[in-house]
């Protein structure tokens, strides 16, 4: 079971649609003074598909060093590693990587974050699919 708790001070939450869930919970559950300084990516196809978005804005409001980012595949095409490292200030390499979507994603991202030196213990995730 992912826990960011138990991660690094630096992260990036990645969730592929439906993949929002357990970031939901901890989003809900964050202290007020937040340890941590997060980088949260969303993707979804388009913006029917986003759901819980006030509530996740609402937390980034309320937590300065936490940032999220949402994407429309639709509209921009799929999100990459290369975007994030585009997007992010810092070492990608040193940061923990927290993970929930689709398989095929979670793939993609697993290699191509271990292709830019992040280490295998840096990077937690979780399958989410209907079956």
């Amino acid at each position: 079971m992912m826990d960011y708790r138990k991660g690094g001070k630096e992260q990036i939450w990645i969730a592929g649609g439906i993949g929002v869930t357990p970031f939901l919970s901890w989003i809900r559950d964050m202290p007020q003074d937040l340890a941590h300084s997060i980088d949260f990516f969303y993707t979804v196809r388009t913006k029917d598909e986003a759901l819980f978005l006030s509530e996740i804005r609402e937390a980034a409001q309320r937590h300065r060093h936490f940032r999220v980012y949402v994407i429309y595949s639709a509209e921009r095409g799929r999100l990459t590693v290369e975007d994030i490292a585009r997007t992010v200030p810092g070492n990608i390499a040193g940061k923990h990587i927290y993970m929930c979507g689709p398989s095929a994603m979670l793939a993609s991202f697993r290699n191509g974050f271990r292709r830019i030196g992040v280490p295998a213990h840096a990077i937690h995730y979780e399958e989410f699919s209907f079956r």
